[in-house]
C-alpha cells in the first residue's frame, strides 16, 4: 500500500512540474549554438471601424486629429509590428517613461470607454496595444515616426 502511495505522490509531483513548465522559451540551447526564436504574430491594427484617430504627444498638451489618408498608412506601417514574447509571456511588470506618442482611436458607434489606445516609445522601438507590446518594424520605425511627427 505504502509503494502505490508513494508512485501516486511522484506521478502527482511530475505532472504538476510538467504543468508548471508550459510556457514557450524564447531561446533554445544547441550545445555552443543559441538559437532565438522569433515570434511571427503581427499587431491586428485595423482602421476600417476608427471614426477618428488623435494623437498626443509626450510634453505638449497638445492634440491633433490624423487625417483619413494618414489614418489608414498609419495602420497598415503598424501592422508590420511584431509580437514581443518574451514582455508578454514572461509576466513580469515593466517600468517605462511616458511614450513618445499616445494614439487614441475612437470607433463609430461605440462609447469613449472602447477607445484604443496604442503607446509608442522611440527609444526602444516598441509599442503597446491592447495590453500587448509589440516590436516596430525595423523597416517601418522612421516611417512611423515621420507620419506622427507632421501632426506636431
Amino acid at each position: 500500500m505504502r509503494t502505490m502511495s508513494r508512485i501516486l505522490s511522484i506521478l502527482l509531483l511530475a505532472g504538476s512540474l510538467f504543468a508548471c513548465n508550459q510556457a514557450k522559451k524564447d531561446t533554445q540551447s544547441a550545445g555552443d549554438n543559441t538559437v532565438v526564436a522569433v515570434d511571427t504574430m503581427k499587431m491586428q491594427f485595423n482602421t476600417t471601424g476608427i471614426d477618428t484617430m488623435t494623437v498626443i504627444f509626450t510634453g505638449s498638451d497638445k492634440k491633433s486629429l490624423i487625417n483619413e489618408a494618414d489614418k489608414a498608412e498609419l495602420g497598415k506601417l503598424l501592422s508590420q509590428s511584431v509580437n514581443d514574447t518574451l514582455w508578454n509571456n514572461s509576466g513580469i511588470m515593466v517600468k517605462m517613461v511616458a511614450p513618445d506618442y499616445t494614439v487614441i482611436s475612437h470607433y463609430k458607434g461605440k462609447e469613449a470607454d472602447n477607445n484604443s489606445w496604442l503607446m509608442i516609445w522611440k527609444e526602444n522601438g516598441r509599442a503597446k496595444f491592447e495590453n500587448k507590446w509589440y516590436f516596430l518594424a525595423e523597416d517601418k520605425k522612421n516611417e512611423i515616426y515621420q507620419l506622427i511627427d507632421k501632426y506636431k
